[in-house]
């Protein structure tokens, strides 16, 4: 049975919130963090720039900057370069930008920061291209133009104004982390705790279910396939989740996760999943800076992170192992597969940010009635990361944008609260402290259950975490990919247990990144009967409305 456990009171971590100690990330294997271009801000190493606050550990990306689209004419980019030239950086102005600001018929897009790189400044000078440094020299030019006015050494007040708007709007293109707990064969056995781990915990053989040394475990399933049940009477589609993840297991094809359909094509009323070919060649052809694997495809692939060693990639099946629970909660629903994350668990917050841009555009095109528009009722995300700190005056500037436009269109946000066993901040969960407008649908962050209904010792717990559900040791489906560790006993047709053949296309596995998609079911679950009836009110007050009825018709019953 499902379990959720809601904090009425928002009592849930006060007891931590004087301890937020937990600030050490888990270490981030090298060969992900140059995969992706990326570095872990060490508080100890980083230069901070007078009157900003000292960093908390954090995950981003050194070769770019997060950059509002409506700051990227050429003045600004020449004022930003002049003066990151002493060290010895410069950002590369994207090439499809006009001599004037980028203009959107998308209100939304004009918000959003953008990616852009950056290189090396004219001769070159003996330092790394470092995004946090290039950071820190803006912001330094900000703290000394100040100074200058407050003590009437200048009196060019505007330029200060002008300098000090644009450094506030750019910040770090953080490396989001996927929240499923054990996922590497070779994690547990070498002790080593990674980001993609979840909690640091060297008792984590006894702590979680295992079988040998492999929290995600291949199962065998009795179930019936849930079937695609009746639309509802009232209803003119079926719900729809948007999961953003690593894809949806193609080769084959999961049988409890057909049909599947390209986004508008033929058949659409009945799929089980959509996919969207186009907005993934869009997402990829968009990013920014080298990466090693893409995400054109819509594909839960490839399952071996480093085919000398063989072992599974710490994510990989994790959206197929999201959908399928989804499709066990909400056997009417849809789901919007939506590849954004890498399958070894991580994924840049560029890349999440502009899916869910050209989400909401789609949703908007949806509800005024185009073809090419695409319905969504809520999005599940089971990815995060740690902000550098709780100061920061733009640190949620690219994510509470785009999520407070999609809650204000209707559609209710899940998202996992992170498996790292601390109350500190895990964005975009924590998000849930800033997006409570009646007006806009609910946003829902959700911790993680143990079969018998406590707490799983690897859940973040703080006053932002919504509610609990179940995640540790749940059954979903699988794609049916095959690790490097064999059976320890094999004679003949005759072996032992293999902890990393999925061949049953069926496993068991635990974190907050499955309690997420639970609380997304569910609330899926409750808009099938009514599902699409306000897709074309042009207020979205009914769609806000629809949303908060589900979501309190799953507190009522909250087993």
């Amino acid at each position: 049975m499902i379990k959720i456990r809601v904090i009425s009171d928002g009592s849930s971590g006060k007891e931590h919130e004087s301890g937020l100690t937990r600030y050490v990330l888990p270490a981030v294997p090298q060969a992900v963090l140059q995969r992706h271009g990326a570095r872990v801000l060490r508080p100890a190493e980083a230069a901070v720039a007078k009157g900003w606050p000292k960093p908390n550990p954090t995950i981003y990306r050194y070769g770019v900057l997060l950059v509002p689209r409506r700051l990227l004419d050429s003045a600004t980019i020449v004022t930003l370069n002049r003066v990151l030239t002493d060290v010895g950086m410069r950002l590369v102005r994207p090439d499809a930008t006009d001599d004037q600001p980028a203009t959107s018929d998308d209100d939304l897009d004009a918000k959003l920061p953008v990616a852009v790189e950056l290189g090396v400044a004219g001769t070159f000078k003996p330092q790394a291209v470092d995004a946090w440094t290039a950071l820190q020299r803006l912001r330094a030019e900000v703290t000394a133009l100040r100074e200058a006015c407050d003590s009437g050494a200048s009196t060019d007040t505007a330029a200060l104004e002008s300098l000090a708007g644009v450094v506030d709007a750019i910040s770090l293109d953080h490396l989001l982390v996927g929240s499923a707990t054990d996922g590497s064969s070779s994690t547990i056995v070498t002790g080593t705790n990674t980001a993609s781990n979840g909690n640091p915990d060297l008792n984590n053989l006894f702590d979680r279910p295992a079988a040998g040394t492999s929290g995600r475990i291949p199962v065998t399933v009795a179930l019936a396939d849930p079937g695609q049940i009746y639309m509802g009477q009232n209803a003119s589609r079926r719900p729809v989740v948007a999961v953003l993840d690593t894809g949806i297991a193609c080769d084959p094809e999961h049988p409890w996760l057909t049909p599947r359909v390209e986004r508008g094509a033929n058949g659409h009323e009945d799929a089980v999943v959509i996919v969207d070919t186009e907005l993934q060649k869009q997402l990829e052809a968009e990013h920014v800076g080298e990466r090693l694997l893409s995400i054109a495809s819509y594909a839960d692939e490839p399952s071996i992170e480093e085919p000398l060693l063989g072992d599974l990639s710490t994510h990989a099946g994790h959206g197929t192992f999201i959908a399928g629970l989804i499709r066990q909660l909400a056997p009417g629903a849809q789901i919007y597969a939506v590849r954004v994350m890498q399958p070894d668990g991580f994924a840049p917050g560029s890349d999440v940010v502009n899916a869910l841009k050209k989400i909401a555009y789609r949703v908007r095109r949806a509800q005024s009635g185009q073809a090419d528009g695409q319905a969504v009722d809520v999005v599940s995300l089971s990815l995060g990361y740690f902000d550098e700190s709780a100061d920061e005056r733009n640190v949620t500037i690219a994510l509470e944008p785009v999520l407070r436009e999609l809650t204000e269109l209707g559609v209710t946000v899940v998202a996992a609260a992170g498996n790292f066993a601390t109350s500190r901040k895990f964005l975009p969960a924590a998000l849930t402290e800033k997006l409570t407008d009646k007006a806009a649908a609910p946003m829902i962050s959700v911790g993680s259950l143990n079969p018998n209904g406590s707490t799983s010792r690897f859940s973040n717990e703080a006053p932002w975490v919504t509610c609990y559900a179940s995640g540790a040791a749940i059954v979903s489906t699988f794609p049916a990919f095959a690790g490097a560790q064999n059976a320890p006993a094999r004679t003949g047709r005759r072996e032992s247990f293999d902890p990393d053949d999925f061949a049953s296309m069926f496993g068991v596995w635990s974190g907050t990144s499955f309690a997420a998609p639970v609380i997304a079911g569910l609330v899926a679950a409750r808009l099938h009967d009514e599902a699409g009836r306000h897709d074309r009110d042009q207020n979205s007050a009914a769609r806000v409305a629809a949303a908060h009825a589900a979501w309190e018709n799953v507190l009522k019953d909250a087993r």
